[in-house]
């Protein structure tokens, strides 16, 4: 049996998860902007553009695309290290 520590910890990442779910489904969200949402938050990292799209089976291209819209609703952000362009959820 889980610790009381690791239960607290899985009923809030639940939460976490329960409360994008609502925020995705007021604001409509496309099947491939839900589908990033879902990477960022199941790989817990800032993930490069490349690596987004072939976790969620799609191009460079649409993932851009859809990642720019999810930018502009306050959902998602970008890193820059070093070289490379990063994506997070925004911590909330």
């Amino acid at each position: 049996m889980p610790e009381s520590g690791e239960q607290e910890g899985a009923v809030k990442q639940l939460e976490e998860a329960t409360e994008i779910r609502q925020q995705v489904l007021q604001l409509q969200l496309t099947p491939l902007q839900r589908r990033i949402l879902d990477v960022l938050r199941m790989e817990g990292r800032p993930l490069r553009l490349a690596e987004i799209a072939e976790k969620v089976h799609s191009t460079d291209a649409s993932v851009r695309n859809a990642l720019r819209k999810l930018e502009e609703l306050g959902l998602v952000k970008r890193l820059y290290i070093r070289k490379y362009v990063y994506y997070e959820l925004v911590q909330k």
